[in-house]
C-alpha cells in the first residue's frame, strides 16, 4: 500500500495507522531474513546444499517467519481496503485506473529493472539459466517465478476490480463464502504455480481487501485490552503451530485441504490482532521520534527496496560462515541480524539517491 493511502488514513483522523505502517514494514523485512533456498522454474538460489542440520536458533527464526507470513500480507491488503473506504470519493473509473497504474505498476517495473534483477544477477539467481533473458522476463516481470513485488501487481488488480464493482455489493453471507472460497483457491495456486502473473495474490487477498472496506467499524473501534490481545495471539500461535505440526507429521490430502481452508482464517485473525496491537502501541510511543517518523514516511519504499539486497548479502554471508548459517546458533542469529539491518540501510541509501535525483515517481 502506498504512502498516499496511509496519508489518507491520517487525514481521516486515524493516526495509529502510522504505527501499523512501521510495524508491518518491519515484519515484512523480518520475514525475508531466513531463506537461503528459493528454487523456481525461472531461476533461484540454493545455499543449503543437501540436508543441513538446522540449529535451534535457525529453527525458531524460521517458525517466526512462517507465522508472520500467515498474516502480514493480508494485513497490508486489509488496511488498503480501509484506506479506500475512508477516502471513497467515487471519482471516474478511468481516472482511478490510471492513478493506481502510476502508483503501483510503474514502480513495479522500475524497481524490478534497476534493483531487483541486478541484485539477483549478482547473487547467482540466474547462474543456472540456459536462457537468462527468458528467465528474467517470465520470472520477474510476468511473476511466474519469485519476486517480492508480486503484491503491487495483485493490489492493482484488486483496486481496479473492486472499484468497478463495489457499488454492486448488497451484503449477505453468500458473497463472503464465495470470497472465502476464492481466497482458498488463491492459496492453492500460489503453492503450485507461484505468483502466476500476480493472479494468485489477487485471488488470495481480495477477501482481506473487502473486509477492510466493508468492516470499517470493526477496524476503527477502540483498542482491545492488552489481556485480550495476549490471549488471542497465544491461542492463534498454538492453533497455527498445532495444525502445521499435524500436517507435517501426518501428510494427507485431507490435512492439506484443512490447512488451505484455514489459511484465510489465520490471515483475518492475525490482521485484526495486529491492527489492535498497533493501536495499543501507538498510545505508548513517542510519535515524534526521528527514526519512527522516517520509517513511517518511507515504509513503502523500504519494502520495495529491501528484499533484493538479500541476494547480495546471502553469498557474502555464506562465504564467511558456510553451512553454519543454518547449523550454527550464533552464526544463524548474526546472519539474521545482519540481513535485517543491512537491507534496511541499503534501502535508505537508495531512498536518499532517489530524493537527490528528484525521481518523484516513488512519492505516492
Amino acid at each position: 500500500m502506498g504512502n498516499n493511502d496511509f496519508q489518507i488514513l491520517y487525514k481521516a483522523r486515524v493516526p495509529w495507522i502510522d504505527t501499523a505502517k512501521v510495524i508491518t514494514m518491519l515484519l515484512v523485512v523480518m520475514s525475508h531474513c531466513t531463506y537461503y533456498r528459493l528454487i523456481t522454474p525461472y531461476g533461484g538460489i540454493d545455499f543449503l546444499y543437501g540436508n543441513v542440520e538446522k540449529s535451534f536458533v535457525f529453527s525458531i527464526l524460521s517458525n517466526v517467519t512462517k507465522f508472520i507470513y500467515s498474516f502480514h500480507m493480508p494485513l497490508f491488503m486489509m488496511i488498503s481496503g480501509l484506506c479506500l473506504a475512508l477516502n471513497d470519493r467515487n471519482k471516474p473509473f478511468v481516472d482511478f485506473f490510471f492513478q493506481k497504474a502510476r502508483r503501483l505498476l510503474i514502480p513495479f517495473v522500475l524497481v524490478t529493472t534497476f534493483i531487483s534483477v541486478p541484485c539477483k544477477f549478482y547473487g547467482g539467481y540466474f547462474s543456472q539459466s540456459s536462457n537468462i533473458i527468458k528467465d528474467i522476463i517470465f520470472g520477474q516481470y510476468l511473476l511466474l517465478g519469485n519476486s517480492h513485488l508480486w503484491f503491487v501487481v495483485s493490489l492493482f488488480y484488486i483496486f481496479v476490480l473492486f472499484y468497478k464493482f463495489k457499488n454492486v455489493y448488497k451484503g449477505g453471507l453468500y458473497l463472503w463464502l464465495i470470497l472465502y472460497m476464492i481466497s482458498i483457491l488463491g492459496f492453492h495456486l500460489n503453492i503450485h504455480y507461484y505468483e502466476l502473473l500476480g493472479l494468485s495474490g489477487f485471488l488470495k487477498h481480495f477477501l482481506f481487501f473487502s473486509i477492510g472496506y466493508y468492516c470499517k467499524s470493526l477496524l476503527l473501534r477502540k483498542p482491545q485490552k492488552s489481556l485480550y490481545l495476549i490471549f488471542s495471539w497465544c491461542f492463534m500461535i498454538f492453533l497455527w503451530k498445532s495444525i502445521s505440526y499435524i500436517t507435517y507429521v501426518y501428510p494427507s490430502l485431507l490435512m492439506e485441504f484443512i490447512n488451505l481452508s484455514l489459511s484465510p482464517v489465520f490471515g483475518i485473525w492475525g490482521s485484526f490482532n495486529m491492527i489492535y496491537t498497533c493501536q495499543n502501541i501507538y498510545s505508548k510511543i513517542n510519535v515524534k521520534n526521528t527514526i519512527y517518523v522516517y520509517l513511517q514516511r518511507h515504509s513503502y519504499e523500504l519494502y520495495l527496496f529491501s528484499d533484493p539486497f538479500n541476494y547480495v548479502l546471502i553469498p557474502v554471508l555464506y562465504s564467511a560462515f558456510g553451512g553454519l548459517l543454518v547449523s550454527g546458533n550464533l552464526e544463524s542469529l548474526c546472519s539474521y541480524c545482519l540481513r535485517f539491518s543491512l537491507t534496511i540501510i541499503f534501502s535508505i541509501l537508495i531512498i536518499s539517491i532517489v530524493k537527490k535525483v528528484k525521481i518523484c515517481i516513488f512519492h505516492w
